[in-house]
């Protein structure tokens, strides 16, 4: 389990809207992400249901991975269920093969000054029993090798995040504010 919690100088509403909305905005600044794509969106009265394709930027591989994953497979889907509380999310890494691979959720809370506590909670999923990748076995020790890169890799991205999302909510402040 990995747990982030970040603080950003906006309204949980407006955060929380932006984690929803954002990705394909965002997720290209991310570290090891090339471009995000939505696929659906479905929507009710309760709930948000959305599924992306992401696509990652084999440079942040390690060396002896980027033999192995072509860069045209390095590609995850994610699915998530957005309410007025939070989103939840579930992670499958296609050249994992079928998964989920991570799990997880956001909360987004009012700080005592009036910005917004982002809590993101996560599990690395079905990868320390072993595996393949594209075909090649991991074994127990490459499997927990592969388990601590894929959560490395998400604690990378959940640091940067912080950043990003600040930015490109400003940014579509400003945008906004000019109209």
């Amino acid at each position: 389990m990995f747990t982030h919690v970040f603080r950003l100088d906006h309204a949980p509403d407006e955060v929380l809207a932006a984690h929803r909305d954002g990705l394909v905005g965002f997720g290209p600044s991310l570290p090891g992400v090339a471009s995000v794509e939505r696929l659906t969106t479905v929507a009710s009265d309760r709930a948000v249901h959305l599924a992306h394709r992401w696509y990652g930027d084999p440079g942040c591989l390690p060396r002896l991975l980027r033999s192995v994953v072509p860069a045209d497979r390095f590609v995850w889907h994610d699915r998530s269920t957005w309410t007025q509380d939070g989103g939840t999310w579930a992670i499958t890494i296609d050249v994992l093969g079928p998964g989920p691979h991570l799990s997880g959720s956001h909360r987004f809370l009012p700080a005592a000054d009036g910005g917004c506590e982002v809590v993101l909670e996560a599990s690395v999923l079905g990868l320390a029993l072993g595996g393949d990748i594209l075909g090649v076995p991991l074994g127990r020790w490459g499997a927990r090798v592969l388990e601590r890169l894929v959560h490395d890799m998400l604690a990378g991205v959940a640091e940067a995040s912080t950043t990003r999302i600040a930015e490109w909510m400003s940014g579509r402040r400003d945008r906004d504010l000019a109209a």
